[in-house]
């Protein structure tokens, strides 16, 4: 009888420990209470600096806000939304980035679920991209809803940061998975310097490895597993997030980070994997 494959066994390994977790919730009435009642309704602050190649003296200490993954619908919680907004204005960042996800499968009700994030409040402003279920049910009502609340949709274009003599470019690609992303126009008018660019699926970097500029990818797309083994590690993860799950990674000469989100997607349930809004401060690398 020939060896079962180690991926075999891993594979299996897996789907026992996540059907297990998830009898463990659905059925422990403690555990699910927890995951659906508490640790999805609280967002936590992870604050991290990252070294970014290229940035000048002016840009050192620049401070990014970074949220993603709402799912505002049919999981809408209007007290998450609103705690999670008081709490990014209370830090006073330089600039605040959503990387997509504002909505699940339905666009009826976005400018009104969206309103909320109108009252962000950021030196350098608002800016956000779509992600793949945004481009899935409507790209141009999912960009209209966050144009009227005062944010600044980046699809496969950017713009300029200016203090003294350096800049840093500010771009978005469109989602990986649900639309056509064109890195040479996210970074057409570039005058010099790095870039942040907003790309909502975090695999993706593996393609900007040899991208012409030195970056930092801001990414979400994965809820960092969601549902996780404690300590954190993914037992789930979707399509064009299976290789960066959660955290900052160094791909080559580029950076990425991933935030875990803040909205669910299926269950109305985290567990060991917090809501997540990310302090980012750039410093020379």
């Amino acid at each position: 009888m020939s060896a079962t494959p180690l991926s075999t066994r891993r594979s299996f390994l897996r789907r026992f420990i996540r059907g297990a977790l998830w009898t463990g919730i659905a059925g422990g009435g403690g555990s699910y209470a927890y995951a659906r009642m508490i640790e999805r309704h609280r967002p936590v602050v992870e604050r991290i600096r990252i070294p970014l190649r290229g940035l000048g003296s002016a840009f050192d200490g620049f401070r990014i806000l970074q949220i993603s993954d709402l799912h505002l619908e049919p999981n809408f919680d209007p007290p998450l939304l609103l705690k999670t907004v008081a709490m990014i204005n209370e830090l006073k960042p330089d600039l605040i980035a959503m990387t997509g996800d504002f909505i699940t499968s339905h666009a009826g009700r976005v400018a009104e679920l969206t309103a909320p994030l109108a009252d962000l409040k950021a030196r350098a402003g608002v800016v956000a991209s779509l992600g793949n279920h945004d481009v899935w049910t409507s790209t141009s009502k999912v960009t209209a809803a966050l144009k009227q609340h005062g944010i600044r949709v980046q699809q496969n274009a950017g713009f300029a940061l200016t203090e003294r003599s350096d800049s840093l470019w500010i771009a978005g690609l469109d989602s990986v998975w649900g639309g056509d992303p064109d890195l040479g126009k996210a970074l057409q008018g570039r005058p010099h310097g790095p870039c942040v660019m907003l790309a909502h699926e975090p695999d993706y970097i593996d393609n900007l490895a040899s991208a012409p500029v030195n970056l930092l990818q801001l990414a979400g797309h994965t809820h960092g597993g969601q549902v996780c083994i404690p300590g954190g590690v993914p037992l789930l993860l979707p399509h064009w997030g299976k290789k960066y799950a959660r955290g900052f990674f160094q791909v080559g000469r580029q950076c990425l980070y991933v935030n875990r989100g803040l909205g669910t997607l299926g269950p109305k349930a985290r567990f060991a994997c917090s809501p997540e809004i990310t302090e980012i401060t750039l410093t020379p690398a």
